[in-house]
């Protein structure tokens, strides 16, 4: 019988420093929150408040840069094999 992923999930993931403490803690997956321009373009990772658990909800990076930073960080850098899954979550422009 073949085993299935336990994923061990850093929730709001949302900035790069983020990404870097959830991975160096042992995290295999993330979670991300995406706003949208009101054309609909993804523009920033970013929750905002109000947010969950007494988390610092006001980090924040721009999409591209999260996700090249991501792309970095666990292909070759940092934490090579470490992320195998991202998940994000769509925020409405308010």
């Amino acid at each position: 019988m073949e085993r299935r992923p336990f994923f061990i999930i850093g929730h709001m993931a949302n900035s790069l420093y983020d990404i870097d403490v959830f991975l160096e803690s042992g995290a295999n997956a993330l979670e991300a929150d995406i706003q949208f321009s009101l054309a609909g373009t993804p523009t920033w990772v970013y929750h905002g408040v109000p947010c969950d658990c007494f988390r610092v909800c006001t980090r924040y990076a721009a999409v591209t840069e999260y996700l090249d930073y991501l792309r970095s960080v666990t292909s070759v850098g940092k934490h090579p094999s470490r992320a195998v899954r991202s998940s994000f979550e769509a925020k409405p422009q308010i």
